[in-house]
């Protein structure tokens, strides 16, 4: 059980174990779709999705090569005149890496934090689970984690009552700060099953969803409610996230002067580590060789 208020901060990094990209992949991605030919077709799909203007289109894909950005995410918070463009090639990379094979690999069980963080929250009874004092805040698209979560906690205390599941899960507090791809089935009314794919319809629905700020914007309902959970946490770990200095500086973090901030930093040089603590000095950044799970096993054990 998880006694002391944590928050969990989720980057990219925090999703690629379970097939999905980094956001920096995810930005070649989409180049790669809208410029090259293959089976695919990125182009003709994005007509079949209601985009009209094919010139548009061409417009968004060499804007996007040329942009020299990091992330979709903040070419388009320059653009937003490329907003609906840019949400739908989102969905068109992430939903086919919805695949729940991934999530239960036994294969890479020994890897997964996801099946770490449901270890360390687990109770021998189902009323206890209220007790751990767990938030989540994730800049992510995907739904893995609550997927996740909700099938570890059906299938371990064989739960037929899903309301009984859907009161745990709103305990937990996981919040999208740019949105999610779609609602699952248990978020109802509108949903899409945690799937790889998904019809033109449900597509445009995920995309909707999608809730990117421009770059002049420095919160939304989504960051307040974040700031309020963080505000009221004792320890707030960062996982797998890039630091860009947006992000950070919408969380607010350097208002937070009572609680424990530990960060992780895998495969970051020397240089960036430093730059992340320049801006912000209140974080302690764990070793670069850590990934999410070394850094929960040698730095911040979950309890």
């Amino acid at each position: 059980m998880i006694k002391v208020p944590t928050t969990l901060i989720l980057g990219a990094g925090a999703s690629m174990p379970y097939g999905f990209p980094s956001g920096h992949d995810l930005y070649k991605e989409i180049c790669t779709g809208l410029t090259q030919v293959n089976e695919f077709d990125w182009r003709e799909k994005l007509i079949e999705l209601g985009v009209r203007d094919y010139e548009n289109i061409i417009r968004f894909s060499k804007s996007l090569f040329f942009s020299g950005m990091k992330s979709i995410d903040s070419f388009l918070e320059h653009r937003p005149e490329f907003m609906e463009i840019g949400k739908l090639c989102i969905c068109l990379s992430l939903i086919p890496r919805e695949q729940e094979a991934r999530l239960f690999s036994l294969k890479e069980r020994h890897r997964s934090w996801y099946e770490y963080l449901f270890n360390c929250l687990l109770t021998t009874n189902i009323a206890d689970f209220f007790e751990n004092r767990l938030s989540i805040i994730t800049f992510n698209y995907d739904r893995s984690l609550e997927h996740y979560l909700y099938t570890t906690i059906k299938n371990t205390f064989g739960i037929k009552n899903e309301a009984k599941i859907i009161e745990i899960m709103k305990h937990f507090s996981i919040i999208h700060v740019y949105g999610q791809l779609g609602s699952l089935p248990w978020q109802k009314p509108v949903y899409r099953p945690y799937s790889p794919s998904a019809s033109n319809l449900q597509i445009i629905e995920a995309s909707k969803q999608i809730k990117l700020l421009s770059d002049k914007e420095e919160s939304s309902v989504a960051f307040r409610k974040a700031f309020m959970r963080l505000s009221v946490s004792k320890r707030i770990l960062i996982l797998g996230f890039g630091y860009d200095s947006m992000n950070l500086r919408r969380l607010q973090l350097g208002r937070l002067r009572e609680c424990i901030i530990r960060g992780t930093s895998y495969k970051l040089g020397n240089a960036e580590v430093r730059a992340i603590k320049e801006v912000g000095n209140n974080i302690r950044i764990a070793k670069s060789r850590l990934d999410i799970m070394n850094f929960f096993k040698e730095e911040v054990p979950l309890n």
